[in-house]
C-alpha cells in the first residue's frame, strides 16, 4: 500500500517536475519573446522618432517654402499692380498728348483760315485797285492819244504854213522859225507823254505780278490747310475704332478684325498671367476688371472734315493712305 502510494507520489512528482520544466521552458520562451518584442518596440520607437523628426523638418521646410511662395505671389501681385498703374498712366499721358495735338491742329487751322480770309480780302482789294488803275490808265492813254492826234494835226498844219510862207520875206522866215520851235516843243511834249505811258504800263505789270504772287501764296496756304485737315481726319479715323468711337460706320469684316485684335490681347494677358503663376480667377487682370477703352477715351471725336474729304462706310478717308488695319489675307 505504501509502495503504491510512494509510486503514485513519484509519478506525481515526476509529472510535477516535467510540468515545472515545461513551465520554466515556457517562461524562458515568453521572456525571450518579451525581450524580442521590447527590442522590436525599441526599434519601432526609434524609427517612429526618426520619422517624426523628419516629418517635423519636412513640415517646417514646407512652411518656409509656403511663406516664400506667398511672399513671391505678393511681390508679383504688387509688380503687376504697379505695371497696371503705369500702363494706365501711360494711356492717360497718350490721351492728353493726343488732345493737345488735336487742340494745336485746330488752332493752326483757325489761324490759317484767318490768314486765308485776310489774303482773300487783300486780293479783292488789289483786284479792285487794279481795275481802277487800269481804268485810269486807259483814260490817260486815250487822252494822250487824242493829244497826240491833235499835235500831229497841228504839226501838219504848221508844215503847210511853213511851206506856204517859205517864199515870203524875212518876217515870214522868223514866223516859220517860231513855228518850228513850237513843233519841237510839241514833239517833246509827245515824247514825255509816251514816257509817262510806259511808266504807267510798267506799274500795271508790277501790280499784276504782285497779284499773281499773292494768288500763288493763297493757293499754297489752302493746300497746306487741306493737307493738315486730311492728316487730322486720317489720324482720327485710323484710331477712332480702337477707342470705341465710330464703330457703327465699320463693316462686319472690320468689326470682326477689331474683335479678334481685342480677343488676342486678352489671350496674351491670360497667357502672361498663367506663365507668371497668377491664378485663373485673379482679380489683378480679368475681363471684368480691365478698364474699357471707350471709358478712357471720349465716346465721339469732333467731326473735323475738310472740304473734299469724306469718310466712307468702310473706314477709308478720301485722299488717305489706307485703313488703320489690314484685313486677313
Amino acid at each position: 500500500m505504501m509502495r503504491e502510494v510512494a509510486e503514485l507520489a513519484n509519478v506525481d512528482r515526476a509529472a510535477l517536475w516535467h510540468q515545472l520544466c515545461a513551465n520554466e521552458d515556457e517562461i524562458l520562451h515568453v521572456r525571450d519573446e518579451k525581450k524580442a518584442e521590447s527590442a522590436s518596440m525599441s526599434k519601432e520607437k526609434a524609427i517612429l522618432s526618426q520619422r517624426l523628426s523628419e516629418s517635423e523638418a519636412t513640415t517646417s521646410r514646407l512652411k518656409s517654402e509656403m511663406r516664400t511662395e506667398v511672399d513671391r505671389f505678393a511681390r508679383e501681385r504688387k509688380e503687376l499692380t504697379e505695371q497696371i498703374q503705369e500702363l494706365e498712366a501711360q494711356l492717360e499721358w497718350v490721351r492728353s498728348e493726343r488732345d493737345d495735338e488735336i487742340t494745336k491742329l485746330i488752332a493752326e487751322k483757325k489761324f490759317f483760315q484767318d490768314r486765308l480770309r485776310d489774303a482773300e480780302t487783300q486780293l479783292s482789294q488789289l483786284k479792285s485797285r487794279k481795275r481802277d488803275e487800269l481804268k485810269r490808265v486807259m483814260k490817260e492813254k486815250n487822252a494822250f492819244a487824242e493829244r497826240l492826234k491833235s499835235s500831229e494835226a497841228a504839226r501838219k498844219i504848221f508844215d503847210d504854213e511853213l511851206k506856204r510862207y517859205a517864199t515870203e520875206n524875212v518876217t515870214r522866215e522868223e514866223i516859220r522859225q517860231s513855228l518850228e520851235d513850237e513843233v519841237r516843243r510839241l514833239k517833246q511834249t509827245v515824247g514825255q507823254t509816251e514816257g509817262e505811258k510806259r511808266e504807267k504800263e510798267e506799274q500795271v505789270a508790277r501790280c499784276e505780278a504782285y497779284i499773281d504772287a499773292m494768288e500763288s501764296k493763297l493757293q499754297a496756304c489752302e493746300q497746306y490747310i487741306h493737307h493738315v485737315e486730311a492728316q487730322l481726319q486720317e489720324e482720327m479715323s485710323r484710331h477712332a475704332p480702337l477707342y470705341g468711337a465710330g464703330l457703327e460706320t465699320l463693316s462686319m469684316k472690320e468689326l470682326e478684325t477689331l474683335s479678334r485684335i481685342h480677343e488676342e490681347g486678352l489671350r496674351q494677358i491670360h497667357a502672361i498671367q498663367h506663365h507668371k503663376g497668377s491664378p485663373a480667377g485673379s482679380p489683378l487682370v480679368s475681363p471684368h476688371n480691365l478698364p474699357s477703352t471707350h471709358g478712357l477715351y471720349p465716346a465721339a471725336l469732333p467731326p473735323v472734315i475738310p472740304n473734299g474729304v469724306g469718310v466712307h462706310s468702310n473706314g477709308h478717308v478720301n485722299g488717305a493712305v489706307g485703313p488703320w488695319f489690314s484685313g486677313p489675307t
